[in-house]
């Protein structure tokens, strides 16, 4: 595999998972964790689509910081599948 199709694939990855918690997200998660996954959801949308368009160079440092955030979101993941964990959640006043 290319150094540009592991970018390409990791980034992709990092997008659909993202995703997936974006859409479990509601009004009483807290919005700074709303808006922090917005921003990890479109800059991996950019990078995928430039990176696949040849715009964007892969390099070795750009594939560990992408394994390093997927390997933090595949840990976290099963703390998700019931939706956002209570420590993200506002409570009511």
């Amino acid at each position: 595999m290319t150094l540009t199709a592991l970018q390409a694939l990791l980034a992709a990855w990092i997008t659909v998972d993202t995703f997936r918690r974006l859409i479990k997200v509601n009004a009483r998660t807290v919005a700074a964790v709303r808006h922090a996954f917005a921003v990890l959801f479109t800059a991996s949308i950019c990078l995928t689509g430039t990176t696949v368009a040849g715009i964007t160079v892969a390099s070795w440092p750009t594939i560990l910081l992408l394994a390093g955030v997927l390997a933090v979101q595949l840990a976290t993941a099963r703390y998700w599948r019931r939706g956002p964990p209570a420590a993200f959640q506002e409570t009511a006043p």
